[in-house]
């Protein structure tokens, strides 16, 4: 028996008009579930949304203009267009065209991902 590796996939913003993080909030737009496997075997709708309540990983793309400037913080956990991954319920998730975005405190972080293709 072989394990289904789930894909994630980008999309893309349709314009920049999307809403701006202000204070100390990140702005991070999640990877989704792609519909089909590495495999490229098309997966059943409720298979692809048990696994996108589990996806937690998005690029940042925006950061507001207090992110990482308290005093509690070293340095900043991560930057504009690394990859992170981040609690299930964190931040305050919306659909913006096709993608969904989160607005979540820059303390939310809980790691950066270096390369997205071995997270499953």
């Amino acid at each position: 028996m072989t394990n289904t590796t789930f894909k994630l996939e980008e999309v893309e913003l349709k314009n920049d008009k999307y809403p701006r993080p202000t204070g100390h909030r990140i702005l991070i737009k999640t990877l989704d579930i792609a519909n089909k496997t590495n495999m490229g075997i098309y997966l059943p709708t409720k298979s692809i949304e048990d696994h996108r309540a589990i996806a937690s990983i998005g690029k940042v793309i925006e950061l507001g203009e207090d992110a990482y400037k308290r005093e509690d913080m070293t340095s900043p956990w991560c930057k504009l267009g690394d990859y992170v991954m981040f609690g299930k319920y964190a931040g305050h998730r919306f659909k913006y065209g096709q993608a969904e975005l989160r607005i979540m405190n820059d303390d939310e972080i809980l790691a950066t991902v270096p390369d997205v293709t071995n997270i499953s």
